[in-house]
């Protein structure tokens, strides 16, 4: 899956993946929101039957695309 597909989703992503009693900050501008999971070491997996991204991460958050 392209990039330009994935990044109009990554702000639900983002805010699923800040600890629950984080305050909430401003979401980056979309340019940034992808470096904002390379910073941080967390790769998206695109799962291409179910149409979902889900983050490496502990939680192993997941978002449904299209």
């Amino acid at each position: 899956m392209r990039e330009d597909q994935v990044l109009p989703h990554l702000p639900a992503l983002l805010i699923r993946l800040r600890p629950q009693q984080a305050p909430r900050p401003a979401l980056p501008h979309r340019a940034r929101r992808a470096g904002r999971f390379r910073a941080g070491g967390i790769k998206l997996t695109y799962d291409p039957t179910a149409h979902t991204v889900t983050a490496d991460t502990p939680e192993a958050e997941k978002i449904a695309i299209g």
